[in-house]
């Protein structure tokens, strides 16, 4: 009844003292004045293109946006044929018409090694070779020194190479203290 409208509970014991629901009703809520309401004629408005275009009026200003700090977040750029937007990516088709994706086209690649194209500095012929004689020289060099240590007599390896017993000493074997 808080709508001024008797609710169905309320209609079946007004039938059953056998009163009208309507007499029961907000005065509005009829008929009578419903017709009274709309007797009159009302004229329609014209569309939002023949409405009159008011120079200075009090036109709402556009809310000043506050940027959240950190960074910018960027929507990817989707290309044409994909969904969510129309993309600024043009699609690129092959020469036949099919509408199929190619792969970038790389220029031809310079190695900085060798200064030749066609290949980079990663799989360049002459640096792996420069590599493989450095590693050799380096070799060389370790077993160099091997066969020199093995081959000295016992007096010059000790001098070269002292003993660690775990507690300190001098040369001459005597306790540091």
């Amino acid at each position: 009844m808080l709508t001024r409208i008797p609710c169905v509970h309320a209609c079946d014991a007004l039938s059953r003292v056998n009163k009208p629901p309507e007499d029961f009703c907000h005065r509005l809520l009829r008929m009578e004045s419903y017709r009274e309401i709309y007797n009159h004629h009302i004229n329609p408005i014209p569309g939002q293109s023949l409405w009159e275009h008011a120079e200075e009026c009090n036109r709402p200003h556009v809310p000043k946006i506050k940027r959240k700090p950190g960074k910018l977040q960027m929507k990817r750029r989707m290309n044409a044929d994909e969904k969510g937007g129309g993309g600024s990516k043009k699609s690129k088709t092959d020469p036949n018409g099919d509408n199929v994706h190619l792969k970038r086209q790389l220029g031809p690649f310079t190695c900085s090694f060798c200064g030749n194209k066609g290949h980079t500095k990663r799989c360049c012929k002459k640096k792996r070779a420069c590599d493989a004689a450095a590693a050799a020289v380096v070799v060389a060099e370790a077993d160099k020194k091997k066969k020199n240590k093995g081959g000295a007599p016992a007096s010059e390896q000790q001098l070269q190479q002292p003993q660690d017993d775990g507690d300190q000493r001098d040369g001459e074997n005597n306790p540091l203290v």
